[in-house]
């Protein structure tokens, strides 16, 4: 069932899900994290190997690199030591015109408090990101994300650059979905993919609103168009490939309520008989229809065979690519 022109674009309440997995998107929040959480397991620990050196001074760090200041020229050698002496440190330097400087001048850091939240809002034109980053390329990862799964939306990155920003503590998670079940599996699978100490507020409000089932289907197509759902020789048994299929079918559908989905399934033709390849036919569609249920479908879904009769458009009835199954959602 092929989406209409003015359907085309992705529900923005299914873009809830797909952004929130994009693995850029998680990727960037979650690096700011681990970046954060980096400085602050290794500033305590060199600033103990500066004191037990006795070379005094401060040291700071820019992810796994090591800055020193307020050490005096004749004390650096022992200072460096000290500080690369410490586990995972990267490289040590020195802040410019530290030699002659009092060796004593400055005072161990404090690790960063933990920091705000992170907001990803999307609404039925527009994605907006908000929150503090540490640095550009962070920022910079998150909107590219963003613009790449948008489904046509403007990309309003209130997104701000703090040199030195603690981790993200949270991450809001608002906008609206049709249901509770799809608020609860957007905010699982986003806390799923992030790093401990950082949580989700799900803020998510349920709209009660319709499903777009034509561009729902479209995602359906381009699935399927690029991933059939494949299986081993005469068995209704998934191959890998088929199995994953499946299960990325499953990840559209679920939580869609007042949905109807109905699988059917083609042979191509082959020597055996009539029925033979209408009772295979038939298994594979009941195959696809219960690991769309297992996969967490609620929806309504029926399951038919068409063994050889249906073969597709310009292709000849004993064709590879006959081989497939077909899901329509309405």
């Amino acid at each position: 069932m092929p989406a209409s022109t003015e359907s085309r674009r992705t529900p923005w309440f299914l873009l809830i899900l797909s952004l929130i997995a994009v693995p850029l998107v998680v990727a960037a929040v979650a690096a700011a994290a681990q970046h954060g959480s980096i400085e602050n397991d290794l500033t305590p620990k060199a600033q103990a190997a500066l004191d037990a050196a006795g070379t005094g001074g401060h040291v700071s760090f820019t992810g796994r690199e090591a800055e020193i200041s307020g050490v005096a020229a004749d004390k650096e050698d022992a200072a460096r030591k000290a500080v690369e002496g410490v586990d995972g440190v990267r490289q040590v330097s020195f802040t410019s015109g530290n030699a002659g400087t009092p060796s004593s001048s400055a005072a161990p850091t404090s690790p960063a408090a933990p920091g705000g939240p992170i907001g990803v809002n999307v609404s039925a034109d527009k994605i907006t990101l908000t929150g503090a980053v540490p640095d550009q390329m962070t920022k910079d990862a998150m909107e590219a994300a963003a613009k790449q799964n948008s489904g046509g939306r403007a990309v309003d990155n209130q997104l701000t650059v703090t040199p030195g920003a603690a981790p993200p503590s949270k991450i809001a998670l608002t906008g609206s979905v049709p249901d509770q079940a799809t608020k609860a599996a957007a905010g699982a699978k986003l806390q799923s993919a992030l790093p401990p100490g950082v949580t989700v507020d799900n803020q998510l409000a349920v709209s009660g609103g319709a499903v777009d089932a034509a561009a729902l289907q479209k995602q359906i197509n381009d699935l399927l168009a690029a991933s059939p759902i494949t299986f081993a020789p005469d068995s209704a048994d998934f191959t890998p490939q088929g199995a994953d299929t499946v299960k990325k079918a499953a990840e559209l559908l679920k939580g869609n309520s007042g949905i109807k989905v109905a699988v059917s399934g083609h042979v191509s033709k082959a020597p055996g008989s009539e029925a033979e390849a209408q009772a295979l036919s038939d298994k594979r569609a009941a195959a696809v229809q219960k690991a769309l249920t297992d996969g967490g479908v609620t929806a309504e879904i029926t399951a038919k065979g068409f063994g050889d009769t249906k073969p597709l458009a310009n292709t000849p009835p004993d064709a590879a690519a006959n081989r497939r199954v077909e899901i329509n959602v309405s």
